[in-house]
């Protein structure tokens, strides 16, 4: 997730997910939100360890 200004712009695999969960899975708007912000925390966190040990 990018932020300009104080317009945040998400990658389109956070959208699709967040759209499934709720369309298909039943989640709420709120809670969708919570899981792929999650999960997309949890990768950034893992990428930056990746990139640490390369160094």
């Amino acid at each position: 997730m990018k932020e300009i200004g104080k317009r945040r712009l998400y990658p389109e695999q956070y959208k699709k997910g967040a759209v499934s969960l709720v369309i298909e899975h039943g989640y709420s708007t709120v809670q969708s939100d919570q899981v792929v912000n999650a999960r997309q925390k949890k990768l950034q966190r893992r990428m930056n360890r990746n990139n640490k040990r390369r160094k």
